[in-house]
């Protein structure tokens, strides 16, 4: 019988790449045009927040007072060092001045509570291409598909936007990732290593701009808390968490932890949505339309001895081996009767319906 596998690591694969900017913009390169890994290849304007000032409370009047003090219009243009508003003291001997600390647009004032709202000026963003190769297809105003060489690490769990940086090594592979592994140091960079993500050690690589984290396992209340089903998968948490084995303490495979030390200061990028990890292959390039179908899961036979994982959600934390290759039809907790398969876990062995797992493959 044939169930679902799964290859964890490919190397040198071609592959269409799916750069995307993060707003409408303009794309700069055309179908069949080469591009480098730091071509710029789109742009766009992206808001930058807000911030609020008490212009009442600044200037010393009333609520009701500090329009009439404002200089500019609001939806005005401003910069840092202009004077947005002004009162006269003392019958005009002098002045109090509010002077803007940021370039920004004047948004909003709300007289009631005499607070002026300042969007931060737009910043341009460039996309880069991020790999080598050839622009397959444009995507008008949003992105392009690139022809590349790649190698991929596939995991089972991803939270947060696609993100890129290059690969740190913080941790063992068979120990929880503890605070002091994450420095000034990894800002910027997709940190490897750890059988456990916490929590805390999530928030701590958000106070440091740390771009994503690559850990074995993580409690299920931690997932939940952090990208929970009602907010969904899609939504953004500040830093994007690629979990290679499952929930609970997991270990990461010998053969990833591995791979990613080979990798390691190398430029990569997390895709969120597809759960993998790509390292593209900065001196090779491949036509667009040579690359090779990505298929996430394939079918293989069960046999004796093939490492397998209990994907019945929501666990992800059971690892096995296949004990016997022969099926059996058995009754199982639902009360139903469904072929099953002979799985020897670390400490017992029991029979598992097929359906609920997946064959890991190492080569």
């Amino acid at each position: 019988m044939l169930v679902l596998a799964r290859r964890i690591t490919i190397e040198n694969a071609p592959r269409i790449i799916e750069r995307e900017l993060p707003i409408e913009g303009r794309v700069l390169v055309k179908p069949g045009q080469q591009v480098r890994p730091e071509t710029v290849i789109g742009v766009c304007w992206c808001a930058s927040g807000f911030k609020t000032f008490n212009l009442a409370k600044l200037l010393k009047v009333p609520a009701s007072r500090s329009k009439d003090l404002i200089l500019h219009p609001i939806g005005s243009r401003i910069y840092k060092g202009a004077v947005i508003a002004k009162r006269k003291q003392f019958g005009g001997l002098r002045e109090l001045e509010f002077i803007s600390p940021i370039d920004g647009i004047l948004h909003d004032f709300s007289e009631q509570k005499g607070i002026l709202t300042i969007q931060y000026a737009p910043k341009e963003f460039k996309l880069v291409a991020g790999v080598g190769g050839v622009v397959d297809r444009v995507i008008p105003n949003r992105g392009v598909n690139i022809g590349a060489v790649v190698s991929e690490v596939k995991g089972v769990l991803a939270a947060g936007s696609d993100r890129d940086g290059l690969i740190k090594i913080i941790s063992n592979p068979d120990i929880a990732i503890a605070s002091p592994a994450i420095t000034g140091t990894c800002e910027g960079k997709i940190v490897v290593g750890g059988a456990l993500l916490s929590k805390e050690i999530i928030y701590k690589c958000l106070a440091l701009k740390v771009r994503g984290i690559v850990c074995g396992g993580i409690h299920w209340r931690d997932f939940n808390e952090m990208v929970t089903i009602a907010r969904g998968r899609s939504e953004d948490i500040g830093t994007t968490v690629f979990i290679t084995e499952g929930f609970g303490y997991q270990p990461m495979n010998k053969q990833i932890f591995e791979f990613l030390t080979r990798y390691e200061n190398r430029f990569a990028m997390i895709l969120s949505d597809l759960v993998r990890l790509v390292i593209p292959d900065l001196g090779k390039t491949v036509d667009g339309k040579e690359y090779i179908e990505d298929k996430n899961v394939k079918l293989a036979p069960i046999a004796v001895g093939e490492q397998v994982r209990v994907i019945a959600p929501p666990r992800l934390d059971l690892f096995g081996k296949i004990a016997e290759a022969e099926l059996v039809e058995d009754r199982v907790e639902s009360g139903l009767r469904t072929q099953t398969c002979l799985v020897e876990f670390e400490q017992k062995t029991e029979r598992v319906p097929v359906r609920n797992v997946e064959i890991i493959k190492t080569s």
